[in-house]
Order: structure tokens, then C-alpha cells, then sequence
């Protein structure tokens, strides 16, 4: 996982269809099946890590060709990204 800690001690709340930045995207195998390990910021506070969210998807759940940097938008509840979007 990308950072050392997983926890979710972060403030951003996803609403379905929020727009935000990709701040990482890391591919991972585990036995061997593709994920991705994502960091997603705040659009108000893009370089406050206390605001990121950090998630574990699927390659069903990655749509476009998203690069960090680039604005994304979100599916998931209160602090679960379950979607990003490449915008």
C-alpha cells in the first residue's frame, strides 16, 4: 500500500459523483490478480495529507487512464472510495 499507514484517521467524506486529485496510483499483484492502490486528496486542500483518503481497488473499479495529478471523480460512502473516474 502506498504511505505506511492505512488507517483511515482522514476528514474527507466521498459523496457520489465528488470530484477530487489523484494524488498516486500504484499497481499491486496479490496472488496474482491486478489491483490499485490509490491516494485520493481533497480538491479544497489537494497537499494536506490529513485529507486524504487511501484505497484498495479493482481494475473494474479504475475507469480511463487516470494519472496522479489528474482530477478524478468519486464513487463510495463516508470515507470508502469503491470508484474513481478519469476526468
Amino acid at each position: 500500500m502506498i504511505g505506511d499507514d492505512f488507517r483511515m484517521e482522514l476528514s474527507m467524506i466521498v459523496e457520489p459523483g465528488q470530484e477530487a486529485v489523484l494524488v498516486a496510483i500504484e499497481p499491486v499483484s496479490l496472488h496474482g490478480d491486478r489491483y490499485f492502490d490509490v491516494v485520493i486528496g481533497d480538491l479544497e486542500a489537494p497537499d494536506d495529507p490529513e485529507r486524504f483518503l487511501r484505497a484498495r481497488l479493482g481494475p473494474e473499479a479504475v475507469e480511463g487512464d487516470p494519472k496522479a495529478g489528474d482530477r478524478v471523480k468519486l464513487d463510495g460512502f463516508l470515507q470508502t472510495v469503491t470508484k474513481i473516474i478519469a476526468i
